[in-house]
């Protein structure tokens, strides 16, 4: 698309807004200034809840959203882990170390997070 021709511009602005709308997240380089393509897109991811990260922030939030994955993966573990232990079979936890069902049941937990981020 040439930029100096405002049709083909605004077709190119359009499919670009039309493919942010599929998008988790927006990384916004601002180093050099914001351009009024750029303006309309952050407006329009932030109508539309998608995050806009600053491409200098993006080491924080990929940071930010592992850790959530874990908090997320831990709660899972915490509630389930029960369901990966052998005494559950049995009805009853006497006698059952929780540390190795809990561990499964974490990683249960991250693997199947981290698939449905993957789709």
């Amino acid at each position: 698309m040439d930029d100096k021709k405002p049709e083909e511009r605004a077709r190119g602005m359009a499919a670009g807004l039309a493919l942010l709308k599929g998008c988790d997240f927006v990384i916004a380089g601002v180093k050099y200034g914001i351009t009024e393509g750029m303006d309309r897109e952050i407006h329009t991811a932030n109508m539309l809840g998608i995050a806009v990260i600053d491409a200098n922030q993006i080491k924080r939030h990929l940071e930010y959203e592992e850790k959530r994955q874990e908090r997320a993966a831990s709660d899972y573990a915490k509630l389930h882990s029960c369901e990966f232990c052998k005494g559950s079979k049995l009805y009853s936890c006497t006698g059952y170390d929780c540390r190795e069902p809990y561990r499964r049941a974490y990683e249960y937990a991250l693997s199947r997070i981290r698939e449905r981020q993957e789709t």
